[in-house]
């Protein structure tokens, strides 16, 4: 079951990665080339997809992702931008045969695209819904979702646009997912007395995640569970002394 499950990746045709970098992929067109002169266009996707499922009237949008441009008639300079957009998902050649287009619908715009579309934070979260419903029934199951939810997320949510607030809210959320989920997996680990896969799978969420405290309290006692207190001591020095530089914190 888990294994059909995770072969999604490999049968879906069109594929968009969001979780520490934006990507479009399929698999016999490799990686979709942005051009510059269409900052607009995917800059616009990016917000729809973030919307995924929802209407979004054109007031909203441009209140979102142009507060500070005027425009003479903003309603047509978003007409505008949908339809190169949309051209673009219709006409160009990376996107035949895909299921993905803008909808417009009782005077709001929306991103569709059917189930045949890999999108990595719907597979993120089903995979920690399903770890999350077995790991009092099924531990070693319950592993094995949790270790292919934690191989999905590469970073923050839409990194490249950091400065953006209506990305925030989503990116909190996605980045609290990969915490809990982390802190889990790790206590799975423990219980089966798999101390240094749990020193693995710490080290490997502070590189992604460097200030989280939660990370570096289960990396410390796990290495002290393996008798390895200098190391454990040298982590908590390093941390202690992060915080202190970069926040000012004792």
């Amino acid at each position: 079951m888990l294994a059909a499950k995770t072969n999604k990746q490999e049968i879906c045709k069109l594929q968009l990665y969001t979780l520490g970098r934006f990507e479009i992929y399929q698999k016999d067109k490799g990686f979709y080339s942005i051009s510059a002169r269409a900052t607009k266009l995917w800059y616009l996707f990016k917000y729809l997809l973030l919307n995924k499922g929802k209407g979004i009237p054109p007031e909203t949008i441009l209140e979102h992702l142009y507060p500070d441009e005027e425009y003479e008639n903003p309603r047509n300079t978003l007409q505008n931008i949908v339809y190169r957009l949309r051209k673009v998902l219709s006409q160009d050649e990376f996107f035949n045969s895909c299921s993905c287009n803008i909808l417009y619908n009782n005077g709001c715009y929306s991103l569709y695209f059917n189930d045949d579309v890999f999108l990595d934070t719907d597979i993120f979260e089903g995979y920690i819904q399903k770890a999350d419903s077995l790991i009092n029934i099924n531990p070693n199951e319950a592993t094995l979702w949790y270790e292919n939810a934690l191989k999905l997320y590469q970073g923050d949510y839409f990194p490249e646009l950091i400065y953006e607030d209506w990305v925030i809210p989503k990116r909190n959320y996605y980045r609290r997912l990969y915490t809990q989920s982390v802190l889990k997996l790790v206590k799975l680990y423990q219980q089966k007395k798999e101390f240094d896969k749990s020193i693995k799978t710490c080290e490997q969420a502070i590189q992604i995640e460097p200030y989280e405290e939660g990370l570096h309290i289960a990396l410390i006692e796990n290495l002290m569970n393996m008798g390895r207190i200098k190391e454990a001591i040298d982590n908590y020095n390093t941390y202690t002394s992060m915080l202190y530089k970069q926040f000012g914190i004792k």
